[in-house]
């Protein structure tokens, strides 16, 4: 499915409940994805930084299917016009990508991270990956407090790919509290 982002201006609150409710009228709720609520940076901008220093008004950005560009737009230049919301820009969507990093002290909870990391779909990129898994066989048998762990497990990587498909990888790996994700990056087309 093609998808696009797009950055709407107004009160965050009304634009939710238009953009939610021009959804569910139309039977794709679930096909509305808000950026802030799923980890998509929306500094990607040129206009980032004013955005983020709140000059020129609020901004919210969804990511949508292409399919609703149109009439999403026109509901917003006609009934959103009368709540002060208006579409400030929108840009067609190619993928997702993000990086991560993680530090695991348990085999178990590791072997979890590499069966997700090997099992991710095809289309799903991995660079700058070089897990690194040490033992260390002196500090075996110590308590739980112990200032060495018998076993590490290092990993890092930057992620790309389709949409759908790394944001479900995102999804995965966010159940690892070791691992620490970085916020997704549209990658634009």
């Amino acid at each position: 499915m093609e998808r696009v982002e797009i950055v709407i201006q107004g009160d965050e609150e009304k634009i939710y409940g238009f953009v939610t409710g021009f959804a569910a009228g139309r039977d794709m709720a679930d096909q509305i994805i808000p950026c802030q609520d799923y980890n998509i940076s929306t500094e990607h901008h040129p206009e980032g930084i004013s955005r983020y220093l709140g000059i020129g008004g609020k901004y919210t950005n969804f990511i949508i299917p292409k399919s609703l560009r149109q009439p999403l737009e026109e509901a917003l230049q006609g009934y959103g016009s009368d709540l002060g919301l208006e579409v400030e820009e929108v840009r067609d969507i190619s993928g997702l990508s993000f990086s991560f990093s993680g530090k695991i002290y348990s085999e178990g909870i590791a072997e979890q991270v590499k069966t997700v990391l090997e099992n991710r779909v095809e289309k799903i990129e991995l660079s700058d990956y070089e897990p690194q898994e040490i033992k260390h066989k002196e500090a075996e048998g110590h308590e739980l407090y112990a200032p060495e762990h018998n076993y590490e497990y290092r990993v890092s990587a930057k992620v790309s790919g389709p949409f759908t498909e790394v944001l479900a990888f995102y999804r995965q790996l966010e159940q690892f509290d070791q691992i620490h994700l970085k916020k997704m990056r549209c990658q634009i087309s």
